[in-house]
């Protein structure tokens, strides 16, 4: 956050208080809305609860079941395909 990417001082300005914001609604969201806690994307010493990344990554799982649900439910995926899919996910979720 303390390098932006563009040089305006209008933009520079704004760049860490729209982090922020996005930050806490990724955590808000986390905490009172998703019913139970992000699995662990990755494990290190001394981490007891889930990360930004392990949000996030929570986040994009939600988000593509969603999908899922909404337009494939009609369809039957062929199994072949469903395997595609379930390691496209989990690449998704890796990518935060």
């Amino acid at each position: 956050m303390d390098q932006p990417p563009s040089r305006k001082p209008q933009v520079v300005e704004q760049t860490a208080p729209t982090g922020r914001w996005l930050y806490s609604l990724v955590v808000l969201w986390h905490e009172f809305v998703r019913e139970q806690p992000a699995p662990s994307l990755r494990t290190w010493a001394g981490k007891r609860a889930a990360s930004l990344a392990d949000m996030l990554g929570a986040l994009r799982q939600d988000c593509l079941e969603q999908t899922r649900q909404t337009c494939f439910s009609a369809r039957r995926i062929p199994h072949d395909v469903q395997k595609i899919l379930e390691s496209l996910e989990r690449l998704l979720a890796l990518a935060a």
